[in-house]
């Protein structure tokens, strides 16, 4: 028996639908968010680009195993501080070294330097001059000497050769005594804090010095010692000046 109860009217569509796109519901603010794909920056790309190629190039020639019984991890790390260390150092040294340069006692200095007076065993000194413990000569401190060397001959070292006088008061004497001393050597400058103890009378003999030459002092031979102090002294206070303008090398 046919129902007297209408159809319900037909809702559905055959028209293809678009699908809602899954953010519009979502705040604003997050909508650009949903789909978006993790890039990063090109600073953060080249770096990693650049860790994978230093990897690669010490996986080639460096690869994970013990070298001296070290993981390749520590021993870069004590090979990169051991650089570092190295390179403070040479830098510090060339500062300091150019530093200290500008107050050497040259030649370009008019005035007058005052330091310790020593006397040597002379022979064949660093400017190819083969001294007698009877000439006026002397030997300057190896930093002032080495500072103005141009090469590896020490010979053809600009100091050699210049005059230099050094004046003190003789007490054997009396008087103020000067003499005009002609550089031919260089003294060496070493450290003895060990010796700090001794009297004064070992402390001070030709054989310990004849080393440690600061920038001012001067070792000359026994005679020209003899000039300005009593030998026995073996180490005295001096005041000298160069009596010579600066060779062209040194200016």
């Amino acid at each position: 028996m046919p129902s007297n109860t209408p159809f319900p009217a037909h809702t559905t569509s055959l028209e293809p639908q678009t699908p809602e796109p899954p953010n519009t519901r979502l705040p604003k603010t997050l909508r650009s968010n949903v789909y978006a794909v993790p890039r990063g920056s090109a600073a953060s790309n080249l770096q990693r680009k650049l860790k994978w190629r230093i990897t690669d190039m010490l996986d080639r020639f460096m690869p994970h195993r013990k070298y001296c019984g070290l993981r390749r991890k520590t021993l870069l790390f004590i090979i990169g501080i051991g650089t570092l260390a190295a390179l403070i150092l040479i830098t510090g040294l060339a500062v300091g070294l150019s530093k200290n340069a500008e107050d050497l006692p040259l030649p370009n200095n008019s005035k007058s330097f005052v330091g310790q007076l020593t006397y040597y065993g002379t022979g064949l000194g660093s400017c190819g001059v083969t001294s007698s413990d009877s000439d006026p000569i002397c030997a300057v401190s190896r930093l002032i000497f080495d500072a103005v060397s141009k090469g590896t001959n020490p010979n053809a070292n600009p100091l050699c050769g210049l005059k230099i006088r050094a004046k003190r008061f003789n007490e054997k004497a009396g008087a103020e005594r000067s003499i005009d001393l002609t550089v031919v050597d260089r003294c060496e400058y070493f450290s003895f804090p060990y010796l700090t103890g001794l009297p004064k009378v070992l402390s001070s003999k030709s054989i310990l010095a004849g080393v440690g030459c600061q920038a001012t002092d001067l070792d000359l031979t026994p005679w020209a010692f003899e000039q300005l102090a009593d030998k026995d002294l073996g180490r005295v206070d001096v005041t000298w000046a160069w009596l010579q303008p600066a060779p062209t090398e040194i200016s």
